[in-house]
């Protein structure tokens, strides 16, 4: 969808990972509270730094993720019924 994501204690292990692949690109802020959102939020609010994150969202999205798993599994299993 393009749009920037706010991190708020994310799970260990993979999700922490993924949460620091989306912090180092740029398109994610990390928020330390949920009563610390609104703080965050307001100054990005219109600010060329909301679309800088928007941007790179965009660039890591793959609106088509779901399809092309999908298509890999039928192809997979496919080939595996034809034997």
């Amino acid at each position: 969808m393009g749009k920037p994501l706010f991190i708020l204690s994310p799970i260990p292990g993979q999700e922490a990972a993924n949460s620091d692949f989306l912090l180092e690109r740029g398109a994610a802020a990390r928020v330390n509270r949920v009563e610390d959102l609104p703080y965050r939020i307001q100054p990005l609010l219109g600010s060329k730094k909301l679309a800088d994150m928007a941007k790179a969202t965009r660039a890591l999205g793959r609106p088509r993720a779901a399809f092309d798993i999908c298509a890999a599994c039928c192809e997979r299993f496919g080939a595996l019924a034809t034997r």
